[in-house]
């Protein structure tokens, strides 16, 4: 027994000894591991998060409507072109999100509000015409649309305000936007598009009777027709055309049962046009926002 107790020690030294060698090469492979998160992570913002900051999508969108003064000056037939534009909407989209997100984080939700409001940027973007244009967007103003008015106008202001101060800050950062622009956003924001709301669903009621008498004036205008009127005539193809877009108009502001009804009621007969005129046409009206 004495004999062996040296082989002993021997033994549970080089055990010491190679337990100490996979430690290190343990924490070898986990520095290694590490080190390629870390690169990983640098590729990713590289490649893609460093361009979806805060001030790259103010610039962006500011870039696009910089101030009140440019939306009056283009006038309110530019500005609906404009505001159809497909990177309008794209970069409009990105900052009143990142915005919206960021004031709420720093503030949280309205205490009033119970469910979350769904915010549309095409509806955001219709504030633009409702403040800066109300006498091409409401033939009178009557409380409805006084609400509208009064709601839009903070609601723009506050975001400029803040899309301003973001990049005028000297880290280029929400957090040093101040608080006292930042604490109501949340809550104008949920008063436009309540107000919106309100005011959009009468506002369809008009635009449905004022598109059904325009039909109907249509179909009897097809009706009147001589009867050997060639079908591929300009005033037939004129005619067909103005009725597509009407039903398509119809069926993105009121439904395809808004339309079935309207049908039902001028008793016209259904074609192969009625397919293609409910995919036609789209809604210039603030409403079909």
């Amino acid at each position: 027994h004495e004999h062996n107790i040296p082989t002993t020690q021997k033994t549970n030294q080089k055990k010491g000894r190679m337990a100490d060698v996979r430690m290190k090469q343990l924490e070898s492979k986990g520095s290694a591991r590490c080190s390629n998160v870390c690169v990983r992570i640098q590729r990713t913002w590289r490649l893609c998060l460093r361009f979806k900051t805060s001030i790259r999508y103010v610039r962006c969108y500011m870039g696009k409507l910089p101030s009140a003064e440019f939306v009056k000056s283009i006038g309110f037939d530019n500005l609906v072109l404009l505001l159809k534009d497909k990177k309008v909407i794209s970069a409009a989209k990105v900052c009143l999100q990142r915005i919206h997100l960021l004031a709420t984080y720093r503030h949280g939700s309205p205490p009033h509000i119970k469910e979350p409001e769904s915010v549309n940027v095409r509806v955001f973007l219709a504030a633009f015409m409702i403040v800066y244009f109300p006498s091409r967007v409401f033939e009178s103003v009557g409380p409805l649309e006084q609400r509208l008015l009064d709601a839009a106008d903070p609601m723009l202001t506050a975001f400029h305000a803040i899309c301003i101060s973001l990049q005028s800050s000297q880290t280029r950062c929400f957090r040093d936007v101040p608080v006292v622009l930042t604490k109501d956003f949340p809550t104008l924001l949920l008063d436009y598009l309540q107000a919106f709301k309100a005011w959009k669903v009468p506002d369809e009621a008009k635009l449905t009777c004022r598109i059904k008498h325009a039909l109907q004036a249509l179909y009897q205008a097809r009706r009147a027709l001589p009867a050997d009127e060639p079908h591929d005539s300009k005033l037939q193809v004129e005619l067909r055309g103005q009725i597509e877009r009407l039903r398509g108009k119809l069926v993105q502001i009121a439904g395809r049962g808004a339309l079935e009804e309207v049908e039902r009621e001028l008793g016209a007969e259904e074609g192969s046009e009625s397919a293609g005129g409910v995919a036609a046409g789209g809604g210039e009206s603030v409403a079909g926002a």
